[in-house]
């Protein structure tokens, strides 16, 4: 499945109806979702070795470069509300490297604020950017 390629059927994509550009993109995603049923056994697998890897004390270190580095301190920061990722430990056991240093500075402040924010009662949330 070609994913970085022009589709060709979206070509006057711009002249569709609304009714049918909707209509293609739900069926572009059961595509999607039907696409991964034959593999739903080596994802588990997968999930089961890292969850026996990272254990209480695993690591997870996220790199990227430009807008994968972004995604990938967005993607960090949703570890701890998501899936219980220890607040406490999220700033040595999730580092989040990006393609320059003052960026990579400015994603762990990011990440760190964002995971703090979360963790923080109702109520008393406040943002210093």
């Amino acid at each position: 499945m070609a994913t970085e390629e022009v589709d060709p059927r979206f070509a006057d994509l711009d002249a569709w109806s609304l009714t049918s550009a909707m209509e293609a993109m739900w069926e572009g995603q059961l595509a999607a979702v039907a696409a991964i049923g034959h593999a739903l056994p080596a994802i588990t697998a997968a999930a089961e070795a890292a969850k026996t890897v990272l254990g209480d004390r695993g690591r997870i270190v996220y790199v990227g470069a430009g807008t994968s580095g972004r995604v990938a301190v967005q993607d960090g920061a949703e570890l701890t509300p998501t899936f219980a990722w220890p607040a406490s430990a999220s700033a040595s056991s999730l580092p989040a490297v990006t393609a320059r240093s003052s960026q990579a500075s400015r994603a762990r402040r990011t990440m760190s604020m964002m995971q703090s924010r979360r963790s923080a009662p109702h109520g008393s949330r406040r943002t210093t950017w």
